[in-house]
C-alpha cells in the first residue's frame, strides 16, 4: 500500500475573539479596534448608524455599528495583542506576540493599505525556556506611556523592549539621531530566588519610570491543601531603568489569598493595583494601607488575610474580564455574563476605602473586554456573539432625604469613625460632610454584534428543510449543522455554502440573450416602493419588452425600440426616465411614451454601453466612444476627446463615497505636511512638563530618552478647540461625482472625470493584477514576460457598504477575476486624487477546463452578455452578481466585508437582473443554462453578512450533540442547563447518600447540569412538543448516535436508530454507573394546530451497565460500544442486549468509528486503535495501534477509492494521519500503525465527518472522472469557529502543488513575518524520536498563487517546471470536487 497524499484547505474562518484593543493604528481622524482569535487579526472603526445621525441630540454620540477596514489571516496563532506609539511616529503600532515566544512589531503603511513589519523578536532558545515542554500563553505588557514594553518568556524571564532613543548627534549634518535601545531579558531569579510561578504582570499608572507589579506564586498550593498552607501569592512592584538596566524592588505585598487571578491596574489620579482573586477584590497600592472586600463567605475558611465582607453581594470571579470605565470605575463581566460595575471609593489622600458594586446588565460570556473611546464598551467572545455597547451614564434623579442606590457615604472602611479624630486630622481628612459623594449609574445598550460560531463541538449534515422543485441534482444538497456557544449563549448554526434561492415561477424563454429590469416613471412613490415597472428580454436582432405588476404580460404597442437588440437598459435623471441603448441609437422614455430618440452613427453598431446617471457612455464595434448627456428631457450627444487608440472597453459609474478627491478633509491630522508641525508640538509640550524641581530632581538626560507619551492630552485639547467628533462627519454625504473608465490593450486603465473627460488617474499593469495601484507605482520588469498581457474583458467599479462609501473595483482579465478595494491615500502630492486600489484575495475561480468542441474563454462573441451583473435592493443588498460556470454573489454590507457565496445549485448562468414586484419583492431573475427565465427571491431565515450564509437557532443553554435521523428529517439536540444546587452525594461504607447542604445567602453553591435530548425540526426549527427526554439531576449523556442494527424477531435486515448513552457521576468517592438506551422517531398523527407533533420519540429498550457507556457505534448490524476500560460487541434479541464479544482497550474509549468490519478508537491520553470484529467467529480484536502517547480529540476516516487512512487530531492542534501498513519493516509486522503525514491545524479540532467528492461541475456541464466518486472529502469544524476539509491527491498533483508550496514559502512576504512552514510543522511537548512525516498540502498558501499578479505566477510556474493553466486547473478541480453544502 502507498503512501497517502492529501491537501488540508480552510473552508470557514475562525470567528472567535480573545483579545481586543482600541488605538490609533491608521490615523485618519479616528481610532481603529483591533481585535485577534485564532490566526485572524482583524481592524475595524466606528461607524454611526445613518438613521442615528440626525436624530442624534447635540453632544449625545449615537449608535454606532463596526466596519472592517482590513483583515489578515496570519500564519500563527495571535497569543498577545498591544500598542505603543514608537517615538517619531505619529500613529501607534502593534505588537503581536504568539505562541513559542515570538513576537512582530508593525505598524500601518498609508501608501499600501497594508501592515509593514517593523521588527521581529525571538525568545524561544533553550537557554531561556530553562527545561520548559509546555507553551505557556505569552503576556506581553506595554507601559501606559509607551517607554517600553515586557514579555514574560516560559514563565521565568522577562524581556524588556524599550522604546525609547539614545539621543547621539550626527557629525556630518549636525542633526539629532535616535537609534531605538536594544532589548534584553531579566531573569527573575536574579531579582528574588522565590520568584517563579508568574501568574500575572502589569505596569503601573502615575512612577516617573516604567514600574512593573508582578503576581507570583512561590510555593504552590489547592484547596484541598488550605489547612496546611494558604496566602501564598505575592505582588512585586519593580522599577526599570532600561538605560541603565537596572531594576531596584520599590514594594512589595506578600500573603495574598491564594486564589489571585491577575492584577487591574489603577488609572490616575488614584493609581495602584487591584488584584482580582476568585472570592475577593484587593486594592494594593505604595505606602497606602491595603485594602479588601469578600465577595463571598468563601473566604472566611480559604485566606487570613483582612476583608470586609461586600454587603449584598454574591459572586465568584473566575474566568471574569475587567476594563475602567473612568479613573475609579471599571467594569467586571463575570463567568455568568452578568455586568457589575464597580466604583472605587477614594478619600482626599487618594487611598481606597472602599468598593461599590452594582449590577449593570446582563451580556455575553466575555473573553476580551475594551474601551472604545469614553462611550462605547467592546465585549469580545468565544463562546458567543461579540457585543458593542454604548455606554451612558443614568441621570442623576431622588432628592436627599430619598437616597438613591447609587449614593453612598464615604465614610466606611478605616477612616469610618470621624467623631474620634481631633481638629488636625479633620483638616487633613475633612469632615464627614464633605465625604459624601454620588455614585455614577451607567446603562448599556448594544449597537452592533459580530457573528461567532465557536466552540463547534460537534458537527452534523443534514438535507435543507427547503428546496424549490424545479431543481434536479445529482450530487446530494446537504447543510452543515454545529453546535455553537457555551450556557446562555448556546446555540445551533446551520451553514450553508451555497445559496439556494426560493423560485417563484419559471418561464421558458430560448433565444434570450440578456435582460434589464427598470424602474416605470412612477416608481419611486411611497406606493409602489420602487418596484420595477418593465422588463427587456434582448435577443439577437429583436427586444421583447413585458410590463411587470400583478402579471407580467407583453407591450405590444409602446416607446421601446423592439426591431434591434438592445445594448444595455436603465434608468437617468433620478429615475424619472427611461433610457434604452440599441445598435444604433438611444431612446429617452417616460414611463413606456417615448420622450426623445437619439441617432448615433459612429461608423459600426454599438456593442457595449454603460450608464451613469446623468450621462450614458457608448462605444461602438470599432471602438469608438460617445458620450450621451440627459439635459432637461433631451439627450445631447458629443464625442470626448479621448485616446482611443488601442481601446478596448470604456465604462462609466457613480461614485457617491467622496473618495475620488484631489482635496485632503479636515478631519485627517496625520498627513506628511501635518507631521513635523505635530512633532514639534508634542516636543514644546513634553517640554513644559518638566518644572524646575524635576530638572534639579532627575535632570533632563533621562527624560530626553524617552519619547512624548501617548498624546491623550493633545486629543482633549484638540477637541476643546472645536473640533467635532469624528461620527459627525457622516452627517453630510458627500456629493455624486460621474467618472469614466478606460481600458486599453496594454493593461493600464485611465480614470477620467465627467462629463469633461480628464485623466486624473491612470491605474497601469490593472490588467497583470498588481497588489496595489495608484499613481506613483509602476510594475517591476520581470524576466520572460510577454509584451501584451491578456485582455481585460469586463471593468466595474461599485459603491458598496456602509453608506456606500467603499468604492470595489472588479474586472474580469481572461479567466481570472480581479477583486480591488479602493483606499483614501493622503500623503500624495498635491492634484492628484487622494486614493489608491488595493487588490483583494478570494477563491472564486471562474476559469473552466479547456474544450476541444467549445471555443476558448478568452474568444468572446459579439452580443455575449457581460459576466458582471450590478443589483439594487435584493433582500435589502447591493452588490455585484457574477455569471458563468461559477455564479457568485459578492456583496458588502455596512460591516465592511466582502462576501462571497455561490450559487451552483443551477448549473450555468448567463444573465442576471434584480427583480421588485408585488409579487416577488427584493427578488431577482436569471436565465439558466437551459434558457429557462427563473424569478426568485433569497431565503429570508438566513443571515448572508456571514463567510458563508447562516442560521443561528439560539437554545439558551449548552449544545453538546447534534444527531439527524435521516428517515424522518429531524435532528435530535442534546443540550444541558446549569443551575445551581445544595445538593451532594456522600458515600457511607456501602452505599451512597444524597445531603442538603445549606451555607447562606452569600455562599457561592456550584453548578449541576441537568441534560435534555429534544427533538427539531428543520422547516421551522423549533422544538418539537412532548418530543424530548429529560434525564436524571446527576446523569450524564455522553454519545447520542445513529446507529444501523439488526432487530432480530420483527424484521430481517438493517435499520438506522439512536443510541444514548449516559453516566452517572456522583462525584469521587461513588462508582460510576453506566446506561444504554435504544429509541426510534416515529411519526404519529399530529396534534390539531401542532404539525410539529406528527413525530415522536419512542424508547425501546434501557440497559444499565456497572461501568460508564463513553462511545457507540455499530459494526455489521451489532452495537458496539465502549463501557469502562472495554468494548464490548451486542446483539439485539427480544428488547434486550446480548454480549457477543469484548476486547480490553486503554485508559478511556471517548470515540469509536466502524468501516465495514473494522473500527478505529480514539483514547483520550494513548492515541488511536484499529480493532477487527469477525462476524463468523464472534470475536474481536486488537489489529493495530499507535504507541505513542497522544491526547486524542477526534477521529475519523480518509478515504481515497482504495486506500483508506486513520485521522486523528489531538491536544496541540496536530492532525495526524496513520496508516494500516503489514508490510512495512517499522510496523512490527502491522502492530503498529504507520504516521503518514502530520499537519498543524492552528485550532483545536473535536469533531470531523465525510462526504463523498461532488460528480458533477459546478456549471452542471461536465462530469468529474469516474476515480473522483470513490474519494471523500474529511470535513471539519474547529474549537474556534473555523470549518476546514482535507481531500486526498493523487502523487502526481501531490508532487507538482508541494513545489509550488515550497517556491511560495520563500518568494511570497508573509505578514508580520511568519514562516508557514514552521506554523504547519508538527507540535509535540514530548521529545519525539521520529522525523515529521509531512505528507499533507497547505492548501490557503497553495491557493495564494492564484492571487498573485500574472508575471509572478507566469515566473513561479516556469521555475517549477509546470504550465500555468496546469496548476491553475489542478487548485480548480479542488474547489470543485468538494463544492458542497
Amino acid at each position: 500500500m502507498s503512501a497517502m497524499y492529501s491537501i488540508h484547505k480552510t473552508m470557514h474562518p475562525p470567528t472567535g475573539i480573545e483579545l481586543s484593543l482600541y488605538c490609533n493604528l491608521m490615523g485618519q481622524g479616528d481610532k481603529q479596534l483591533v481585535v485577534a482569535g485564532s490566526n485572524m487579526l482583524k481592524v475595524f472603526r466606528l461607524v454611526p448608524e445613518p438613521e442615528e445621525l440626525q436624530s442624534s441630540e447635540k453632544g449625545e454620540c449615537p449608535k454606532t455599528r463596526l466596519e472592517c477596514l482590513l483583515s489578515f489571516p496570519l500564519f500563527g496563532r495571535v497569543a498577545a495583542l498591544a500598542s505603543a506609539l514608537l517615538p517619531g511616529s505619529r500613529r501607534d503600532s502593534l505588537l503581536v506576540g504568539f505562541d513559542e515566544g515570538k513576537l512582530s512589531i508593525c505598524e500601518y503603511d498609508p501608501l499600501r493599505h497594508d501592515l509593514t513589519t517593523v521588527s521581529m523578536h525571538m525568545f524561544e532558545e533553550d537557554e531561556l525556556r530553562g527545561g520548559a515542554t509546555e507553551t505557556i500563553g505569552m503576556q506581553m505588557r506595554v507601559d501606559p506611556e509607551s517607554r517600553c514594553a515586557a514579555i514574560l518568556v516560559f514563565g521565568k524571564r522577562i524581556a524588556i523592549l524599550p522604546f525609547g532613543r539614545e539621543a547621539s548627534v550626527d557629525e556630518e549634518t549636525g542633526a539629532r539621531r535616535a537609534p531605538l535601545l536594544p532589548s534584553y531579558v531579566i531573569n527573575l531569579r536574579e531579582l528574588d530566588e522565590k520568584l517563579c510561578n508568574v501568574a500575572d504582570l502589569q505596569f503601573l499608572h502615575g512612577y516617573y519610570e516604567p514600574t512593573l507589579a508582578i503576581l507570583y506564586e512561590p510555593i504552590k498550593t489547592f484547596s484541598g491543601r488550605l489547612a496546611v498552607r494558604r496566602d501564598t501569592y505575592q505582588l512585586v512592584a519593580i522599577s526599570l531603568n532600561v538605560e541603565q538596566r537596572v531594576h531596584p524592588v520599590i514594594w512589595t505585598v506578600t500573603n495574598l489569598p491564594f486564589d489571585c487571578l491577575r492584577i487591574a491596574p489603577v488609572p490616575r489620579p488614584i493609581g495602584g493595583a487591584l488584584v482580582l482573586a476568585v472570592n475577593c477584590l484587593l486594592y494594593l497600592n505604595q505606602s497606602v494601607p491595603t485594602y479588601g472586600v469578600s465577595l463571598n463567605t468563601l473566604t472566611e475558611t480559604s485566606t487570613r488575610f483582612p476583608l470586609k465582607p461586600a454587603e449584598g453581594v454574591k459572586m465568584s470571579l473566575d474566568c471574569a474580564q475587567s476594563v475602567f470605565v473612568t479613573s475609579d470605575q471599571l467594569v467586571v463581566s463575570l463567568r455568568t455574563g452578568e455586568l457589575y460595575v464597580v466604583t472605587l471609593v477614594a478619600d482626599s489622600m487618594r487611598s481606597v476605602r472602599d468598593f461599590n458594586f452594582e449590577r449593570a446588565a446582563s451580556s455575553v460570556l466575555t473573553s476580551c473586554m475594551t474601551m472604545c473611546g469614553d462611550n462605547y464598551l467592546f465585549l469580545g467572545s468565544r463562546l458567543g456573539n461579540s457585543l458593542l455597547l454604548r455606554v451612558q451614564e443614568k441621570k442623576a434623579a431622588g432628592e436627599r432625604d430619598g437616597e438613591p442606590f447609587g449614593k453612598r457615604r464615604r465614610t466606611d472602611g478605616p477612616l469610618g469613625n470621624v467623631e474620634n479624630l481631633d481638629l488636625e486630622e479633620l483638616e487633613v481628612y475633612g469632615s464627614e460632610d464633605m465625604t459624601q459623594t454620588q455614585m455614577k449609574q451607567y446603562t448599556f445598550e448594544v449597537c452592533d454584534s459580530i457573528l461567532n460560531l465557536s466552540p463547534c463541538g460537534q458537527l452534523s449534515m443534514g438535507q435543507p428543510a427547503f428546496l424549490s422543485e424545479e431543481f434536479t441534482l445529482e450530487d446530494p444538497d446537504i447543510e452543515l449543522i454545529t453546535t455553537s456557544g457555551h450556557g446562555k449563549n448556546g446555540a445551533l448554526s446551520v451553514l450553508q455554502r451555497s445559496v439556494r434561492p426560493q423560485v417563484v415561477t419559471t418561464f421558458p424563454l430560448p433565444g434570450c440573450l440578456d435582460m434589464w429590469t427598470v424602474l416605470g416613471a412612477d416608481s419611486g412613490s411611497a406606493s409602489s416602493g420602487d418596484q420595477h415597472a418593465f422588463l427587456l428580454l434582448s435577443r439577437a436582432d429583436s427586444t421583447m419588452v413585458l410590463q411587470t405588476g400583478e402579471a407580467i404580460n407583453e407591450l405590444d404597442k409602446s416607446g421601446f425600440q423592439t426591431a434591434e437588440r438592445t445594448v444595455v437598459a436603465g434608468n437617468l435623471g433620478s429615475r424619472k426616465y427611461i433610457v434604452q441603448v440599441t445598435t444604433s441609437s438611444v431612446l429617452l422614455l417616460s414611463g413606456s411614451v417615448l420622450v426623445h430618440s437619439l441617432s448615433v452613427s459612429l461608423g459600426s453598431p454599438l456593442v457595449a454601453a454603460s450608464i451613469a446617471d446623468p450621462y450614458v457612455v457608448v462605444t461602438s464595434e470599432s471602438g469608438q466612444v460617445a458620450l450621451v448627456a440627459l439635459s432637461g428631457d433631451r439627450l445631447r450627444l458629443s464625442v470626448p476627446n479621448v485616446d482611443t487608440e488601442d481601446l478596448t472597453l470604456a465604462t462609466a459609474f457613480v461614485d457617491r463615497s467622496g473618495l475620488f478627491t484631489s482635496t485632503v478633509p479636515s478631519y485627517v491630522r496625520d498627513t506628511e505636511e501635518s507631521g513635523d508641525l505635530s512633532a514639534e508640538r508634542l516636543q514644546r509640550q513634553r517640554q513644559q512638563e518638566l518644572d524646575e524641581e524635576d530638572e534639579m530632581l532627575y535632570g533632563d538626560s533621562v527624560a530626553s530618552m524617552f519619547p512624548a507619551p501617548p498624546a491623550a492630552d493633545s486629543e482633549k485639547s484638540a477637541g476643546a478647540e472645536g473640533e467635532p467628533p469624528s461620527w459627525k462627519r457622516w452627517r453630510e454625504p458627500p456629493p455624486a461625482s460621474a467618472w469614466l473608465l478606460l481600458a486599453y490593450g496594454s493593461g493600464d486603465v485611465s480614470l477620467c472625470s465627467l462629463p469633461d473627460c480628464r485623466p486624473l488617474l491612470v491605474l497601469r499593469g490593472l490588467a497583470q493584477g498588481w497588489t496595489v495601484l495608484g499613481h506613483d507605482t509602476v510594475p517591476p520588469p520581470v524576466e520572460g514576460e510577454p509584451a501584451r498581457p491578456a485582455p481585460i474583458r469586463e471593468l466595474a467599479i461599485t459603491c458598496m457598504g456602509h453608506m456606500l462609501s467603499r468604492p470595489v473595483l472588479t474586472a474580469v482579465v481572461a479567466d481570472q477575476l480581479l477583486i480591488y478595494e479602493a483606499f483614501p491615500c493622503y500623503g500624495l502630492p498635491e492634484n492628484q486624487l487622494k486614493l489608491k486600489f488595493r487588490r483583494v484575495s478570494h477563491d472564486v475561480i471562474i476559469r473552466s477546463r479547456k474544450s476541444k468542441t467549445r471555443p476558448s474563454s478568452e474568444t468572446v462573441e459579439q452580443g455575449t452578455p457581460l459576466l458582471l451583473r450590478e443589483f439594487h435592493n435584493v433582500a435589502g443588498f447591493h452588490g455585484l452578481f457574477l455569471c458563468g460556470p461559477n455564479p457568485h454573489w459578492i456583496l458588502m454590507t455596512s460591516r465592511g466585508e466582502l462576501r462571497f457565496h455561490p450559487m451552483t445549485i443551477d448549473g450555468r448562468l448567463k444573465s442576471f437582473a434584480s427583480f421588485n414586484n408585488v409579487n416577488c419583492p427584493q427578488g431577482f431573475l436569471y436565465f439558466n443554462k437551459e434558457g429557462e427565465m427563473r424569478i426568485c427571491v433569497l431565503p429570508p431565515h438566513l443571515l448572508y453578512d456571514a463567510p458563508w450564509p447562516i442560521r443561528k437557532i439560539p437554545l439558551r443553554c449548552t449544545p453538546h450533540i447534534i444527531c439527524y435521523h435521516l428517515e424522518t428529517k429531524t435532528h435530535l439536540v442534546c443540550s444541558s442547563n446549569a443551575q445551581q444546587s445544595m445538593k451532594v452525594y456522600k458515600f457511607t461504607g456501602d452505599d451512597k447518600e444524597l445531603s442538603v447542604e445549606d451555607r447562606g445567602d452569600r455562599f457561592p453553591y456550584p453548578y449541576q447540569k441537568v441534560y435534555t435530548i429534544q427533538l427539531y425540526s428543520p422547516v421551522s426549527w423549533e422544538p418539537v412538543p412532548k418530543a424530548s427526554i429529560e434525564f436524571e439531576e446527576w446523569e450524564v449523556v455522553t454519545v447520542l448516535k445513529n446507529v444501523s442494527l439488526q432487530y432480530e424477531g420483527h424484521r430481517s435486515g438493517q435499520r438506522m436508530y439512536i443510541a444514548v448513552a449516559t453516566n452517572h457521576s456522583y462525584g469521587e468517592d461513588v462508582v460510576c454507573k453506566g446506561q444504554l438506551m435504544l429509541m426510534d422517531v416515529i411519526e404519529v398523527v399530529p396534534e390539531p394546530g401542532q404539525p410539529l407533533t406528527k413525530n415522536k420519540l419512542k424508547t425501546l429498550l434501557t440497559k444499565e451497565q456497572s461501568a460508564p457507556v463513553t462511545a457507540i457505534s455499530s459494526v455489521a448490524g451489532f452495537l458496539l460500544g465502549a463501557v469502562g476500560q472495554k468494548v464490548f460487541v451486542w446483539t439485539v434479541k427480544n428488547n434486550d442486549l446480548v454480549g457477543l464479544a469484548f476486547i480490553d482497550t486503554q485508559v478511556y474509549i471517548h470515540e469509536l468509528h466502524a468501516m465495514k468490519n473494522m473500527i478505529l478508537a480514539s483514547d483520550v491520553s494513548n492515541s488511536v486503535s484499529v480493532l477487527r470484529f469477525q462476524q463468523d467467529f464472534r470475536t474481536i480484536s486488537l489489529l493495530a495501534r499507535d504507541y505513542k502517547p497522544r491526547d486524542i480529540y477526534g477521529v475519523e476516516y480518509l478515504v481515497d477509492n482504495t486506500q483508506v487512512g486513520f485521522i486523528a487530531t489531538d491536544a496541540e492542534a496536530n492532525l495526524v494521519v496513520f496508516q494500516y501498513q503489514p508490510e512495512a519493516r517499522e510496523s512490527n509486522g502491522g502492530q503498529r500503525l504507520m504516521r503518514r503525514a502530520d499537519f498543524n491545524l492552528c485550532s483545536r479540532v473535536t469533531t470531523m465527518t465525510r462526504v463523498r467528492c461532488r460528480l458533477k461541475d459546478t456549471s452542471g456541464e461536465r462530469k468529474h472522472p469516474p476515480i473522483v466518486a470513490k474519494r471523500h472529502m474529511t470535513v471539519y469544524a474547529s474549537l474556534d469557529g473555523g470549518l476546514g476539509f482535507l481531500l486526498p491527491l493523487p502523487e502526481k498533483t501531490y508532487r507538482r502543488l508541494l513545489m509550488l508550496q515550497n517556491l511560495l514559502t520563500g518568494q511570497l512576504p508573509h505578514s508580520l513575518g511568519l514562516n508557514p512552514r514552521t506554523f504547519r510543522a508538527y507540535r509535540s511537548q514530548r521529545r519525539e524520536l521520529q522525523p515529521p512525516a509531512r505528507g499533507v498540502l497547505d492548501g490557503d498558501l497553495v491557493f495564494s498563487y492564484l492571487n498573485l499578479p500574472a508575471p509572478e505566477r507566469n515566473d513561479v510556474a516556469r521555475r517549477i517546471g509546470a504550465k500555468t493553466d496546469e496548476l491553475a486547473d489542478d487548485l480548480m478541480d479542488i474547489s470543485r470536487f468538494t463544492a458542497h453544502f
